[in-house]
């Protein structure tokens, strides 16, 4: 899969990201390896203005593989294995829709979480004195844990678990109110990189 020019973000210094059909809204924050931006595709020129919004948002990571030394057939192979994500559909592992090379990055797109992380959770609970329900904990730790036994059904190893990396989205289906948010595991490591 090709980027090509249109919209751009500075992921490397200097060095603009263009990505046909996408448009950059904000830059989420540098990683060890890269960049992380929130995205949304182009809304086709028939669409007034004022429905842009109901386009969904995607998060696109971008990895600098000039920094892990690798040979380009390793390269290659990250991608392949990045592409592997891009198949792999459950409820409880973020959904990836593209993967690429550009200008020595490996690039992917991923859902937008909109209701932030775990790890969100848990600081804005313990800011505001207040302890996470048992009952709610039990609800995120089993979701968590359908989502890695479909990674290891898949043959497929989480090495990055933590708070950081379980996405959370509002989920509808429960009545409870503790019960609103749908865990997603993502930053699923890629061999290649570790």
């Amino acid at each position: 899969m090709a980027a090509s020019a249109s919209s751009s973000t500075q992921v490397k210094s200097g060095s603009p990201l263009r990505l046909s059909g996408y448009v950059v809204l904000c830059e989420l924050g540098p990683g060890p390896n890269g960049r992380t931006c929130k995205v949304r595709e182009k809304p086709h020129r028939d669409i007034p203005p004022y429905m842009d919004d109901l386009a969904p948002s995607y998060v696109l990571k971008c990895i600098d593989l000039s920094n892990q030394d690798m040979e380009p057939e390793h390269q290659q192979r990250a991608v392949q294995q990045m592409q592997r994500l891009l198949n792999l559909r459950h409820t409880n592992i973020v959904q990836y829709h593209r993967a690429f090379l550009y200008e020595g990055r490996l690039c992917y797109m991923t859902e937008f979480a909109e209701c932030s992380t775990v790890h969100h959770l848990i600081f804005t609970c313990r800011e505001r004195g207040h302890p996470l329900p048992e009952a709610l904990v039990w609800h995120l730790l089993l979701q968590i844990c359908h989502g890695l036994q479909k990674l290891h059904d898949c043959k497929v190893v989480h090495h990055a678990l933590k708070t950081r990396n379980v996405l959370l989205f509002p989920e509808e289906a429960y009545a409870h109110p503790q019960f609103k948010y749908r865990c997603k595991l993502t930053d699923v490591a890629i061999p290649e990189l570790q």
